[in-house]
């Protein structure tokens, strides 16, 4: 008749790679045997006549208030006392249910990297990493980790849009003189053609023409379409002035045309005091310089 000893084994809470190891003081247990015509389980101290020499697998039966599991082992029966071991059950980790709701409804959702088709069971302090992507919106990857029951919800953000850029039309109107070299923010264009630039960007006119002109350049910003004429001024342009108002205290007021180009030429008499009235006009040479004094030909003072 065989007799036993039952040790139990316990993981170590501190470091689980190390055990504690214990004998069993209790009577309780029961020890299954089979092999050799031999195959029942039996009480503490109910065991059967064994051959020696023969080979049996014994496994140690814990009372279930114990909450341990015994280890089989196969031995050759020689008489002598068995060691029989039996381990910590390990502590049953709770499950709980996750619930994902993605917006939009047609995004696919994975888990871990599996297909999310419904509601999952996940152990309880474990971290998912859900994933959802969906057309037209930008991929999420969230990591959770589970506590309780939960439900997820999950908003995909739209991809940013680039708004179409608006356009308008730019007519080249007259361009005078004709033979003038026009560019338009670098290209040249002539008259009657047409070009679309971005609205609000502003347009860079630069041209040229003959020696009897001035070129042209002009910045415009451009908010509608439009036609822009060119007319380029010429060198030998006059202007007319007039005296439109003498809000001066003296009764006299005069101009004088201070270049040598403007002498004797309409109307126009260099360096000297020409006495203008109110509503009177004169003509000067564009570029050329003139100014205003009062009562300076009578030897006063001068208001310039």
């Amino acid at each position: 008749t065989p007799s036993f000893i039952v040790m139990l084994n316990t993981p170590n809470a501190n470091d689980p790679s190390k055990n504690v190891s214990a004998q069993y003081q209790g009577t309780d247990y029961k020890v299954s045997i089979s092999g050799n015509g031999v195959n029942n389980t039996y009480n503490y101290g109910q065991y059967p006549q064994l051959t020696v020499g023969q080979t049996y697998t014994f496994t140690v039966i814990m009372p279930p208030a114990q909450k341990y599991t015994g280890t089989p082992k196969t031995v050759q029966f020689n008489g002598s006392q068995i060691e029989l071991w039996a381990n910590k059950n390990a502590t049953p980790v709770p499950k709980y249910t996750v619930t994902i709701n993605v917006t939009p409804s047609n995004a696919t959702v994975k888990v871990d990297g599996n297909p999310y088709d419904g509601p999952i069971q996940v152990e309880s302090g474990k971290t998912i990493i859900i994933k959802a992507t969906a057309s037209g919106h930008k991929d999420k990857i969230e990591p959770r980790t589970i506590t309780s029951n939960t439900t997820i919800n999950i908003k995909l953000d739209p991809e940013s849009v680039t708004p179409e850029t608006e356009y308008c039309t730019v007519t080249v109107g007259n361009i005078n003189p004709a033979s003038a070299i026009v560019k338009f923010n670098g290209t040249r264009y002539t008259t009657g053609q047409t070009f679309q630039i971005p609205k609000g960007a502003t347009l860079v006119i630069d041209g040229t023409a003959e020696d009897d002109y001035y070129p042209y350049n002009r910045s415009i910003i451009i908010n509608n379409s439009c036609t822009i004429d060119v007319p380029f001024m010429p060198k030998s342009a006059y202007y007319t002035v007039k005296l439109c108002s003498k809000n001066v205290n003296r009764s006299t007021v005069y101009y004088k045309v201070l270049t040598d180009e403007d002498a004797n030429v309409n109307n126009v008499i260099k360096n000297q005091d020409v006495e203008i009235a109110i509503n009177d006009t004169f003509k000067i040479k564009q570029g050329n310089k003139f100014y205003i004094s009062t009562n300076t030909a009578l030897g006063e003072n001068p208001d310039n």
